[in-house]
């Protein structure tokens, strides 16, 4: 039913919300920063959707690994530092060229690096984020 829908979905944006409010918590915190180097603003919006790509792949993954057992607590550690290890390689991948990316935009080697370490570091936790939510929904009783 529609009601049904809602209510599945709802606790879902509401996580999304609340993840998307924290991101613009932080980005406020380094609002000087970006006014000085206003590439920034430019690599923002890129680093936060690979960030959303990578959390969506490893949500997709635990979701349906509870949905048929595959997941239990035998292999939850396993498969946690399984796909940590993912996002970390994926990442580091991806921070490489958009390091190039940045050193070419910018033509300058610490942007270039800054934009490459937070792309890690970002992807990371979001592959992070995108198991452990489907763990705590679960483990609430939440689907």
């Amino acid at each position: 039913t529609l009601g049904e829908s809602v209510k599945s979905r709802l606790p879902w944006l509401v996580i999304n919300l609340v993840t998307a409010i924290l991101a613009s918590a932080v980005v406020g915190m380094f609002e000087g920063t970006i006014g000085r180097v206003v590439s920034l603003a430019t690599f923002m919006p890129i680093v936060a959707g690979m960030g959303g790509n990578a959390g969506t792949q490893t949500l997709t993954i635990i979701v349906r690994g509870l949905a048929l057992g595959e997941l239990n607590f035998n292999n939850i550690k396993h498969t946690f530092f399984k796909e940590v290890g993912i996002g970390l390689i994926t990442g580091s991948v991806i921070a490489i060229i958009i390091s190039i990316l940045g050193y070419m935009w910018e033509r300058n080697i610490v942007f270039g690096i800054v934009i490459g370490v937070a792309m890690v570091l970002n992807m990371v936790v979001a592959t992070m984020s995108g198991y452990v939510v489907p763990i705590v929904l679960k483990k609430l009783n939440i689907d």
